[in-house]
């Protein structure tokens, strides 16, 4: 069987283009590779700082002020649950802590306030002198 003309000229056409295809595909992972290498090494250490510095900062500063500011619990307060909470139970803890020791606090304060009123049964001095 004899080859038709010019087949063997495309046959090589045919294998020269698919070549330089996978060399363009070769190319382009290459240039992906190399971004996302460039992403971590150079990106990746800005949008950590900026993270840290400013986002950081801001909300470590301004959350104890703002839970202060919402209750009538002391500003110290609110510093000492947020450090509390953080160590006991990590992360959740920066919200549990203030919150729980505020809300310990409250308690008290209403408590003591309410068992010192005149008038409260609870009060047992008043309860002493009434009964002799």
């Amino acid at each position: 069987m004899e080859r038709a003309p010019g087949a063997e000229e495309a046959t090589q056409s045919w294998a020269r283009l698919r070549n330089d295809r996978r060399l363009e595909f070769g190319v382009e992972i290459a240039a992906l590779a190399v971004l996302a290498i460039l992403c971590v090494l150079i990106i990746k250490p800005f949008v950590t700082a900026w993270g840290i510095v400013a986002i950081g900062g801001v909300d470590t500063a301004a959350k104890p002020l703002l839970i202060s500011r919402g209750g009538n619990t002391p500003l110290i307060l609110v510093m000492l649950g947020l450090l509390g909470g953080a160590s006991a139970f990590g992360f959740i803890g920066v919200f549990l802590g203030p919150t729980l020791l505020a809300l310990g606090y409250n308690l008290l304060d209403e408590w003591s306030s309410h068992s010192a009123a005149p008038g409260n049964p609870a009060n047992h001095a008043e309860l002493d002198a009434k009964v002799a």
